[in-house]
């Protein structure tokens, strides 16, 4: 509360979070970046349990890093795209999953990188709360938009 949200891009498997009628698909948790893992490419050390992970678009697959955050005990995950992401564009993809393998068991979201600083600060300073929630519209309805 007291924060403007940041729009982001849903993955597709944040439909198995959509049960909540407040939209929240993650509950508040501690923000949590660590810059030797700043791609995602392996599992956090036990700082990010409970923790919505955030971490840098890269190499390594969304997928992988969403299995990997999950392996380490977070509840949700927030990607920093590497380009500015337009709102508009935001609509028309979202982050997949290989529908041969289980999905990630948390919520991702893929935000713009103008948020690059001002996340992995507050994530660094282990001090941030934050939730993921999807866009509720005026009408009570949920958007497109996570």
């Amino acid at each position: 509360d007291g924060v403007l949200p940041i729009p982001g891009v849903p993955a597709n498997w944040n439909r198995r979070h959509h049960g909540r009628r407040d939209g929240v698909l993650c509950d508040q948790a501690r923000l949590h970046f660590d810059a030797t893992n700043r791609d995602g490419g392996r599992e956090w050390g036990p700082e990010a349990t409970g923790a919505i992970v955030v971490t840098h678009r890269g190499d390594v697959e969304f997928e992988a890093m969403a299995h990997n955050a999950a392996a380490s005990g977070a509840t949700g995950l927030v990607i920093v795209d590497s380009d500015e992401l337009d709102e508009e564009d935001g609509e028309d993809w979202e982050m997949t999953a290989d529908e041969h393998a289980p999905p990630p068991p948390i919520p991702a979201l893929l935000v713009p990188a103008k948020h690059r600083d001002r996340l992995c600060e507050i994530a660094a300073a282990s001090g941030g709360l934050a939730c993921l929630r999807r866009h509720l519209c005026s009408t009570g309805r949920l958007s497109k938009r996570e």
